[in-house]
């Protein structure tokens, strides 16, 4: 009794060293182990794992444990183990006020005090399933609360297992949701594991709907889950809508059972019961208020015919209807596309005019798979477009951008997925083609270039100027090949004939030396133009050999000339006359006028 009484007194001691959140009454024991991080998360092993919780004197033993001491991360969820440590405890405040959306795994056994207490800013908290509870530790601060209770932002909560606190038989402070100073009514739901909900848990907090996944026996009215002591104190229940599953219609075998089930649905009463039994399975990626809204927009148009009506016939066809188009519609959230919305319009209009269930049940099966196809079809789209774009970097090109823009019209015009495969290949294949033409285009005028500097000209400049536009203006890898290959035939051709043109007129200055004359000067002047005009090697060369004819033509008239007034002198020394001055003057006068030897020769016989 003594040694009880001393060792509750050394806790208490310890406890008040261990003051946390300004809270008074738990203690951790255990070893120390090796610390970690894992994806933000810092950590700390345990073995020999303990918590005394004062104000209960309760002390919880875990052994091997992981304790998450802090972590930061906007949105955290924690794994199934740490360390390679399956047991999980989130430490004393070890959450920080950066934390908007908390996941706790069913690894998690124990939130020591305070641990979310800075946590305020949670909008989404989920606590998984599991049939292992979860002991909420509570935070002290001037007043006890519970563990979730200082969460101010708080919009969804989702409990998947049942939830343990410290408490004594008048004591219920530490509740885990007690007193939730959210700002604004959050939703609950309560999962298929928990079957009870703990004392107190929710009292005096701002629910905004109660969503409980516990199937229903037949009665509708019975109550599938224990509701503990006060759970839901100073909660206004009747204003708060409560989602219940149930496992089939086929229970209701009249038109009253179904109008009374039509009514709940519709919320004519406080709790709303959920239609569809596979909803069950979805409450991880399923919100129950969208189902609701889902519900209560394809029930839109029957509600006063299915309570105007006491034929079962006509009672089920509405239903029918209603649910056809709740599950269109809840297809269209499972498979979104920007078509999803006129899919609908298009479909209901067609359920309505169906007389028979099997032709609503062919519409609503024709109809989902259209909102499927849908959003396989924007999918595809979409994938084909960041495949174009991917395609753009692998093949860069000038004119990369107008194609993708071109394909992206095709492709977001196609209507079937062959289409859109077909327009992205294409696509991507001219995306590759204009890579192709580009580098033979850079290629080819790199040749060009190379061979102007091969085979220099005064020419070369324009040449290469003229094919580089050419192959600039190709349309295809054979066309360039074919630009380059005759602008280098150019090439060579200018060097060819630049060549032919400085011998030829070479040709021409020796020619002027060995046939010198008066008129030489002007003749190689002549043809020398000649020469550089000409166009072709063959007409450099009649040029040239045109103009040494012309040189030793007008040295053999000069000649001639000399000759022949030398003649007339003499002619006019052994004729000699009066006359015979004048005469020597004319005819000297016509034979320099003189364009040929034969006129020379005529003028000096005359």
């Amino acid at each position: 009794m003594k040694k009880s009484l001393l060792r509750k007194r050394l806790l208490m001691l310890s406890a008040l060293l261990l003051m946390v959140c300004g809270q008074m009454g738990a203690g951790r024991g255990g070893t120390e182990g090796a610390k970690g991080t894992d994806n933000g998360i810092s950590y700390t092993l345990y073995s020999n794992y303990s918590y005394y919780h004062y104000w209960s004197d309760q002390s919880q033993y875990l052994g091997n444990v992981a304790v998450i001491t802090s972590c930061s991360n906007s949105t955290m969820v924690i794994p199934e183990s740490l360390g390679g440590c399956n047991q999980i405890v989130i430490g004393e405040e070890a959450l920080t006020s950066n934390v908007t959306s908390l996941t706790i795994s069913k690894s998690v056994r124990l939130l020591e005090y305070c641990a979310v207490y800075n946590a305020d800013k949670i909008e989404t908290l989920i606590i998984e399933d599991s049939e292992t509870p979860l002991y909420c530790g509570g935070t002290k601060y001037t007043y006890s609360y519970g563990a979730f209770s200082f969460i101010k932002k708080l919009k969804s909560v989702y409990i998947g297992r049942n939830l343990e606190y410290e408490h004594t038989t008048s004591d219920h402070d530490f509740a885990p949701f007690r007193y939730c100073e959210s700002s604004g009514n959050f939703d609950v739901t309560i999962g298929p594991f928990v079957t009870k909900i703990a004392d107190y848990c929710f009292e005096s907090c701002a629910i905004k709907s109660l969503t409980m996944m516990r199937s229903l026996p037949q009665s509708v009215l019975t109550n599938p889950i224990s509701i503990g002591t006060d759970a839901f104190k100073n909660v206004t229940t009747s204003s708060v809508p409560c989602y219940v599953s149930w496992s089939t219609l086929n229970n209701f075998q009249n038109y009253s059972d179904y109008k009374t089930m039509f009514n709940y649905l519709l919320g004519a009463e406080p709790c709303r019961y959920e239609a569809l039994e596979k909803l069950k399975q979805e409450r991880r990626t399923t919100s129950y208020q969208d189902i609701l809204s889902e519900l209560e927009e394809g029930c839109v148009g029957y509600e006063t015919a299915i309570n105007n009506t006491n034929d079962v016939g006509q009672m089920q066809l509405l239903m029918t209807r209603a649910f056809a188009i709740m599950e269109l519609l809840k297809q269209k959230r499972d498979y979104p596309s920007d078509a999803a919305a006129s899919i609908i319009v298009d479909y209901k209009t067609k359920i309505d005019e169906a007389t028979t269930v099997d032709g609503i049940d062919n519409l609503k099966n024709a109809g989902k798979q259209a909102l499927k196809y849908a959003k396989e079809l924007q999918d595809e789209k979409a994938d084909a477009i960041t495949a174009l774009n991917d395609a753009k970097t692998t093949y860069p090109s000038d004119a990369a951008e107008g194609i993708v823009n071109t394909y992206t019209g095709k492709i977001n015009a196609a209507t079937t997925t062959d289409a859109v495969t077909t327009a992205k290949n294409e696509g991507i294949q001219a995306l590759k083609d204009a890579k192709d033409l580009q580098d033979a285009k850079t290629a080819a005028i790199a040749e060009l270039n190379a061979a102007k500097s091969s085979y220099p000209s005064d020419a070369a400049d324009g040449i290469v100027s003229t094919y580089t536009g050419k192959i600039n203006a190709a349309t295809s890898t054979t066309d360039v090949t074919s630009k380059k290959n005759e602008g280098i035939q150019a090439l060579q051709y200018a060097k060819v004939l630049q060549d032919a043109k400085a011998i030829a007129i070479d040709a021409l200055n020796d020619a002027k030396k060995d046939h010198p004359s008066d008129a030489a000067d002007e003749i190689v002047s002549t043809y020398t133009a000649k020469i550089n005009a000409a166009t072709s090697t063959t007409d450099v060369t009649n040029e040239k050999e045109a103009g040494i004819k012309a040189l030793m033509d007008a040295k053999d008239l000069q000649d001639a000339k000399a000759v022949a007034i030398d003649a007339l002198n003499e002619a006019a020394k052994t004729y000699p006359s009066d006359a015979a001055n004048g005469i020597v003057t004319t005819y000297t006068a016509k034979i320099n006028a003189a364009t040929s030897t034969t006129d020379v020769t005529n003028e000096k016989e005359a």
